[in-house]
Order: structure tokens, then sequence, then C-alpha cells
């Protein structure tokens, strides 16, 4: 800026000058010609002018300041600007140097967030505080069309008055109405929104129209809450058509804090002459550096609550509270949960309802030895209305240690014991898996103990591949050793849900998860793990591995082939990344005896860019045998072979086509499918999609399906219509 008034100044056309101050302060005026008129009250700039009092600046073609009223006129490409970066255009405006009041015509306003409001005409005052009224307006914050800036953008609301107020931040609207794409397709006598710089407001936020296959069409308003800047609460009730006077309430209240954030969501109807409701709740306190409280409530008032009104299915409804402490080398945790049964079939008696635990992991380091001591100590106790309850307390003690031998060889060992006391309560009847198995009727207890050691090899090779890529190379061992050492307990499974097998469960030491169940014997895990990568980006991981029993049997879930067949299947992963254009997943399980297939999945994904975004297509084979994790529900025994295919597909700068289907080639038909057209731009979404697929409720399978629509005005409101 200094230069360029050093070279007009050279010119000799450019002048400063600095106005009289009055109440304001100076007013700068920089200008190719500057002139002075009665008595030098009157100041004329014109050519390339440029008034700024305070954080306020003037551009124009030509401006009049009268110092003894303290008022301008300008007149030709008017620029109002301030330094939050808010922009107002005028034809010519006629205003006092504070800006509290005056008047402009053919208004175009610049403001943060993108907005843009045009009007024919306004009034500036500050009656009621600092206020600007708009004839004709039109406001959006859709961008203009570069081809054709008179174009209606794709959706704006116009209205006869619009007071834009500062004091309050608000937007309104007379006699207005929403277009898109030029045509009205809504209209209101008075319309409130916040201003663009207010992120949030008390006001309605969306509005949902749908329709639920038991109870008939609803219509849902979201209303939001600012209760001040840490707290809000939201507002959700479901009118039914058929039935207005039983509609579904859904409130949710946040609160954040310093150290804490907690939030209360309530659903409750007056139906079938009571109270019906599904609560939950979240609180995560962090008590200190070290100390946390964490609090998860989930509590429904009857089992088919969830069904009745369209919420989130689930099994298990769970409440949990817990208080952890976190140290550099130790972790403790108590923790009480209760549990409520939501099963719709038989699996009511098998269900705990209320646990407590103490849970403590602490890391010692060894200097003498070497390596790392833990010691986790986990004292529990399960409670069950129909069947018996358990109480444990388990303490294991473990030592490992990894050092480098030659040539790069990575050697680890460790042992690792574990002691327990047990015991049962009396109870109606036994209770099977998947919670429990084998617990007898009376009340018993048992003391016991188990030893796990091992032996892990791996001997990772590092070459280079051309000068910009890699290959690692990293065959991998792991003899293990495990078994009941003194005493005996019951078959408990109260933390120990996972049967899956892959890479990465077979080198641990206890495929099964949490403390119950125990794998025994003496197994040798072998594999191998290869990566070739290039610096641009492209990747291909292969992992492949196999267990062997030497001596033992698997209690693996049953997933050895027949008895006295000591090897468990091959589990092989692929992973590539060939840039951008196409990347694969591969998955496989296969029989040890015939390598045959078990388990398999294979996705290979095609990316192309269209339109500046992603397309993909992903088309996938799965097939589930009869030892696969699918085999466990009786609604879909296997062997079942599918075809999987995803795909997205850009076709406009703003369309986008999304489609999905599972298809079962064993049965012949489609179990789950999914299409729907998307429309993005700046200000703008719509979305149309339907679903269709069977979901689990116990351990029987039910088909559902869906149809959404979802309009959303980016900064202002959605609409939904959703339909089952």
């Amino acid at each position: 800026m200094a230069l360029l008034l050093s070279l007009l100044a050279w010119c000799g056309v450019a002048q400063a000058q600095t106005a009289p101050p009055r109440g304001g302060g100076e007013t700068l005026v920089l200008a190719n010609e500057v002139i002075r008129e009665a008595g030098g009250r009157r100041l004329i700039a014109r050519g390339m002018v440029e008034l700024r009092r305070g954080a306020r600046s003037i551009i124009a073609d030509e401006i009049v300041y009268d110092s003894s009223s303290d008022r301008l006129r300008a007149a030709g490409n008017v620029a109002v600007i301030d330094d939050n970066g808010e922009v107002v255009f005028f034809s010519d405006v006629d205003v006092d140097t504070a800006f509290t009041d005056g008047a402009g015509r053919d208004i175009r306003m610049v403001l943060r967030r993108n907005w843009r409001v045009r009007a024919s005409d306004g009034q500036l005052s500050t009656k009621d505080g600092r206020q600007f009224a708009l004839r004709q307006a039109q406001a959006t914050p859709c961008d203009e069309c570069a081809k054709n800036p008179d174009r209606p953008p794709v959706w704006r609301i116009t209205a006869r008055r619009v007071v834009v107020d500062e004091s309050s931040k608000d937007f309104i609207y007379n006699n207005a109405a929403l277009e898109m794409f030029g045509v009205p397709v809504a209209y209101t006598p008075y319309f409130t929104h916040p201003a663009p710089d207010v992120r949030r407001r008390t006001g309605l936020v969306s509005f949902n129209v749908g329709r639920n296959a038991l109870r008939g069409f609803y219509g849902e308003p979201q209303y939001f809450i600012a209760i001040d800047d840490s707290s809000d609460l939201s507002l959700r009730p479901r009118l039914y058509v058929e039935r207005p006077t039983r509609p579904l309430f859904d409130v949710e209240l946040r609160k954040r804090g310093d150290t804490f954030d907690a939030s209360l969501r309530p659903r409750f109807a007056y139906d079938g002459g009571r109270l019906r409701y599904l609560l939950r709740g979240a609180l995560n306190w962090d008590i200190d550096p070290n100390w946390r409280a964490v609090a998860d409530a989930d509590y429904s008032s009857d089992l088919t609550f969830h069904q009745d009104f369209s919420v989130v299915r689930q099994s298990l409804a769970r409440s949990v509270a817990a208080v952890e402490r976190f140290a550099p080398q130790s972790f403790l945790q108590f923790r009480a949960a209760h549990y409520q049964n939501l099963y719709i079939d038989t699996f009511d008696s098998r269900a705990p309802t209320a646990g407590f635990q103490a849970l403590s992991h602490q890391r010692i380091p060894v200097p003498d030895a070497g390596g790392t001591l833990e010691l986790r100590t986990l004292l529990r106790e399960t409670l069950r209305e129909g069947g018996p309850s358990t109480t444990s307390a388990i303490q294991t003690v473990e030592w490992q240690r990894r050092a480098l031998i030659g040539g790069g060889q990575v050697l680890g060992f460790g042992a690792q014991l574990m002691g327990r006391l047990d015991r049962t309560t009396s109870g109606p009847a036994d209770i099977t898996d998947p919670l429990s198995s084998g617990l007898p009727i009376a009340a018993r207890g048992w003391a016991s103990s188990d030893a796990t050691g091992w032996l892990d090899w791996s001997y990772p090779f590092v070459a280079p591949v051309g000068e910009r890529g890699s290959l690692v190379i990293e065959p991998k061992a792991m003899l293990i050793g495990s078994g009941r050492i003194a005493g005996t307990r019951p078959t408990l499974n109260e933390d120990s849900r996972s049967l899956e097998m892959d890479f990465s469960s077979i080198f641990s030491l206890n495929r099964h998860t949490g403390f119950d169940r125990r794998e025994s014997g003496l197994r040798v895990v072998y594999g191998l793990r290869s990566t070739l990568g290039f610096a641009t980006g492209e990747q291909l991981t292969v992992e492949a591995g196999q267990l062997r029993y030497l001596a033992g049997n698997d209690n693996f879930g049953g997933r050895l082939r027949a008895p006295g067949d000591k090897a468990s299947d091959w589990v092989l992963g692929i992973r590539a990344d060939i840039g951008q254009p196409l990347s694969l997943d591969l998955y496989g399980r296969f029989d040890a005896r015939d390598f045959g297939v078990v388990q398999a999945y294979v996705a290979p994904t095609v990316r192309h860019q269209l339109f500046g975004r992603e397309a993909s297509l992903t088309v996938g084979y799965a097939h589930e045998g009869s030892a696969s994790p699918l085999g466990r529900y009786t609604g879909v025994a296997p062997p079942r072979d599918s075809v999987i295919a995803l795909a997205r597909l850009p076709i406009g700068e703003h369309w986008t086509i999304d489609g999905g289907a599972r298809y079962d080639i064993t049965r012949r038909n489609f179990t789950d499918y999914q299409a729907g057209i998307t429309y993005e731009d700046e200000c703008f979404v719509v979305r149309v999609l339907g679903q269709r697929g069977l979901y689990f409720a116990g351990v029987s399978t039910d088909a559902a399906a869906r149809v959404l629509v979802q309009v959303t005005f980016k900064q202002l409101t959605s609409l939904g219509f959703q339909f089952n």
C-alpha cells in the first residue's frame, strides 16, 4: 500500500486527507483527487476513493464527506469492508461515519460462511440495536453460477422484508418463501434463523417424516435449545397420524465441562395404559490426570419397545459404571454392570442380570533377569435371575523377555501362572453356551491353577527392490505349552466371546479372549509375513500360518476337522494396494488335510477419479463352510456361498449413485441390497436411499426394509423422510 501511494503521489494525482475528528476518531481519506468546499467542512474525493474510520473502510468511485454533520455519501461501486471480513456492496449509500444511521440502494452483502444477501434498498438504524432493514431481499449460502450469475442458486430465501439484527445476531424475514432453483416450494409470513457467524442457537434444527410398519405415518421435529456455552437440550417429539394422543418423546440433554462430558437421553411414550421407555446416558469424567470415572446407562421398560417404535435393535441392554486409574506402568478398574435381556426368543435364563469386578494390571521391569513382569488380578461376580451365579478370584503372573540374536533374529520367551478360586450358587437349571455351560444345580466351589510357557522366534529379511522399493520377508514360529497343573473348575464362559481365527489370533497365547476359556496342550504355530512396498504408495502384504498340536487336543470352538487331527486350518490373508486404480483384500481358511476351503472372502476394488471425486467398484465372493462362524446361527446354516457388490459412481459434478447387494448363491436369493442417489454441493444435500436386509433377533432371522429421503439445507436445517 505504501508503495502504491508513493507511486500515485509521484504521478501527482493521489492525495490523502485527514478529516477533523468528531466523536468516533479520525477519518482518513485516500483518493486520486480531493477537493475541500464550504470553508473546509465538505470534502469531495474522486477516483479510487478509500475512506477509513476505526474498524471499517469504505471504497467507492466518489465520496462526499460533511464534517459538520459527520455524514458521508458514497456513489459508484461502493464497498463497505469490516475487519471481520464481511463486505456490503451498494450502488450508492448515505450514512453517518459510525454506520449507525443511513440508507442505501442495490445492496449485496457477503457474510461469513459464504452467506450472500441481495436487496433493492435498505435502511440502517440503531433504534432497537443496530439493525439493517432490507426490502425485496434474498439470502443464500450457495455460490453463484460462474457462467450465468443471474441464474437462481440451488436454494434461497426470498422475502419482502429482511432485518439483519446485529445485537441479537438474527436474520428476521417477513413474507418469506423458500425457493429451489428459482421455484417457490414453501411460504411463511414470518421466519428467523441465526446469523452466519452464530455456531449454536436455540431453534428448529430438522424435521423428519416417516412410516412405521406397526404405527403408521409420523412427523418428528427436532428443536435445539442452547442452555449455555457448555450445555444444550434437544427435543424430538414423534407425532403419529393414526395415534396423535400417543406420541413418542425423545429428549437429549448434554453437558460439557473442562474435565467431563455427560449426556442423558430418555425416550418414552404412554402406550397401552402404561409408560414405556428407553433410558440412555453417558458420563466421562477426568477426576485428575490419573483417575477417570465412566458410566453408560441403557435400560428399557419392556422387550418389544425397540421394535414397536423403530428404535435401534439390540439383544442385550447393558448399564456400566466404572472408576479407572491410569499410570505409566499400571491400570486399575472397579466396575459394576447391570444387564437386561432383550432377546425375543428363548435366551432368558442364560443372560446375566448384574456383574461386579475389580481389575488390576501392573507391569514391573526386572533388571536382574531382564524382561518384564506383569501382574493381573481380577475379582468378579456375575448374578443371574434364572440360573446359577458365579464368583471368581483370579491372579496371573507373567514374565516375558525379548532379545536380538545373531543376524537380526528376534527371540522371545516367557511363562505365565494363573491361579483362581470359583464358586457357583444354586440355580433352577443348568446354563449352556454361549454364556456358561456345565454349571451344577447345587452350590459348589473350586480351586485351580494353570501354567503356560512359550518360545517365539522371527527372522525378518529386508531386501531392496529397484531404486524406490523394499521387500520384507518375516518367517515366524512359536512354541506354546499350557494346561491345568492343579485342581478342577467348571467350564465357565463369562468373558470369552470371540471364536474367530485369523493370522493375529493363531500367534496368541490363548485364542479365547478373557480369563475363563483356556487352551491346553503343547502346540506349535508357524507362519510367514511378507510385505512388498514402494515409495509411490503401492504395497502388497501376504500372511499365512497354521497351528499344530503336538500333545493334547484343541478346545478352540471345535475348529479341528476330526478327532485325532492335530492341525488347525491354514489361515491366509492378502492385502494389495496397487496405486490408485486397484486394491485387493483376500482372507481364507483352508482345511489342513485336503486344503479345502472352510471360509474365504476375496474382494478386489477398482477406483477412478470422476468429476473430481472417487468412483469405486468392489465385487467380492464369500464362502462359509460347515465350520465357519455363520454355522452358529440356526437360521442360516452353512455351507453358504454369496457374492457381494458395492459401487459408488459420480455421474456429474454434484451427483453420486451408491449401490450394494449380497446374493446368496446357495439359496438363489438376495439377502441384502441397497441403492441410493445423492446430490451435494456447497449449500445443499439431497439423498434417497433404499435398503433391505436380514437382522438377527435372538437366534432367528427376520427381514427388514426401509426407504430414507434426506434433504439438508446446509447452515439452515434438514428434512428427513423414512419408511420402514
